[in-house]
């Protein structure tokens, strides 16, 4: 039998067992909710929230009608001022010839100041619309350079605006970020926290919980008198480690409270594969236990099977030495 001090290393050892995997399970759910293919419909949004709400809705409306009139006349671009009520297709071989030759074509040789400040706001996006043949949207304050196919554009406002919102959400996900992960959410670029280095990051410590868990598992392998009892044991604290799993974001939401919403917002999509990794742990747990029973049965069956092998190996002996006994009796006679 296993001492006081035996039974509580193995109490030790289990519970830290527990906690490791639990903790393994939540980086293992990051990292596979931060693959960009399971982020992108909530990375958009959440690009849309955090950086531009309704403006950028209200800006692209403002382009659409440029950029569906650029598209429905190829070689020239669609200028157009509503204020000024003045408008213009201008051809792109004025447009290449330069930011001034475009201005005078414009203006038709008027001195309209309000012109030269557009020109100043929206000359690259013209040319680098005349080189591509599609339209590319260019904003100060979207800090974006954003290329709109034409097939996108005559699709309507809704699509227009999608379609850029998921372009920078792409390159928000890929962007090169110079700075270390922590530094760089303290610094409140809180994208990062949305993108590849941060799944690259966290999948780093999942690597890490996970062989953390498994020499715990070893030592556990070495404690026990009875080595079949690892895999039930190991498989049922996999299953309770799972559980925990369901309930994380509830968690998170109630520690962050209504104070940081929009950074919520983006925390949330960190837990999206959830009931994809509860699945994977609660059914290796039950495999493991499953495998540890089935053991113990068939160990259970051998230790009966000798058993019964051993009585009959010790009739067979008694029954062989009467036999040479009567033998020996009957040689004296």
């Amino acid at each position: 039998n296993p001492s006081a001090l035996e039974v509580q290393e193995y109490c030790i050892l289990s519970v830290a067992l527990l906690i490791l995997l639990i903790a393994t399970n939540a980086l293992l759910t990051v990292g596979l909710s931060l693959k960009y293919q399971n982020l992108q419909p909530e990375l958009t949004k959440a690009v849309h929230d955090t950086l531009y709400g309704d403006n950028f809705s209200s800006f692209i409306n403002e382009q659409v009608d440029i950029v569906k009139s650029t598209c429905a006349s190829p070689g020239n671009f669609y200028y157009t001022n509503k204020e000024h009520n003045t408008n213009a297709f201008v051809p792109c071989t004025v447009v290449e010839s330069g930011k001034d030759n475009t201005t005078s074509y414009i203006t038709k040789g008027l001195n309209s100041s309000f012109v030269k400040d557009d020109m100043n706001k929206i000359y690259y996006t013209m040319l680098s619309t005349c080189q591509t043949g599609n339209y590319t949207i260019t904003e100060d304050g979207l800090n974006q350079t954003i290329v709109i196919p034409c097939d996108v554009a005559n699709q309507g406002n809704e699509e227009v605006t999608n379609y850029a919102l998921s372009q920078i959400a792409q390159r928000a996900y890929y962007e090169n970020y110079s700075c270390d992960y922590w530094t760089c959410i303290k610094e409140g670029n809180s994208l990062v926290i949305v993108s590849e280095k941060s799944q690259e990051y966290w999948m780093g410590k999942f690597y890490i919980a996970l062989l953390i868990s498994l020499v715990v598992i070893v030592l556990l392998f070495f404690m026990l008198e009875k080595k079949a009892d690892l895999l039930i044991i190991v498989g049922i604290i996999t299953a309770l480690s799972a559980l925990p799993i369901l309930k994380i974001n509830d968690l998170i939401v109630y520690l962050l409270g209504n104070s940081l919403l929009q950074f919520l917002k983006i925390f949330e999509t960190l837990f999206n594969q959830a009931s994809y990794v509860f699945n994977i742990s609660l059914t290796i747990g039950i495999i493991l236990f499953v495998i540890g029973v089935a053991i113990r049965i068939a160990g259970g069956l051998e230790a009966i099977q000798k058993f019964f092998q051993g009585d009959k190996k010790d009739k067979e002996i008694k029954d062989l030495k009467l036999k040479v006994n009567t033998l020996e009796k009957d040689k004296k006679k």
